[in-house]
């Protein structure tokens, strides 16, 4: 009985560790790569963080900090929009493992991949 109890509760564990490493695994500061952006833009940072159990984040681009008041999940697509130098960029991005998020860019009329990894600390 202590036996099966003790192989339940490992399981129970090892089950709740997997579920907030998926979570926190995203919740980071990612740098991104655009090398198809206007210049100035291709490269950055994507700071994607948890507050109240939601997704929100922040843009860092040439020293200018954009929020990003929401970022939904839906499936295993990701989607966010924020609003940058008069216009409306909508981003959407999957997480392919935890060094890697792909995704486009489309905003004044260009469609623009990027990747991001984990920034270095």
């Amino acid at each position: 009985m202590k036996k099966v109890l003790f192989i339940l509760c490992s399981f129970l564990l090892a089950f709740a560790v997997e579920a907030q490493t998926k979570t926190s695994v995203i919740t980071n500061v990612w740098e991104y790569s655009a090398p198809n952006a206007p210049y100035g833009y291709q490269n950055g940072f994507f700071k994607i963080m948890e507050e109240q159990g939601k997704l929100k984040g922040e843009i860092i681009i040439q020293q200018t900090t954009v929020s990003i008041p929401n970022i939904k999940k839906e499936n295993d697509k990701y989607t966010c929009s924020f609003f940058m130098e008069g216009q409306t960029i909508d981003v959407n991005f999957i997480f392919k493992d935890k060094n890697l998020l792909e995704g486009q860019a489309l905003g004044g009329g260009m469609d623009i991949p990027f990747t991001c990894k984990p920034a270095k600390k």
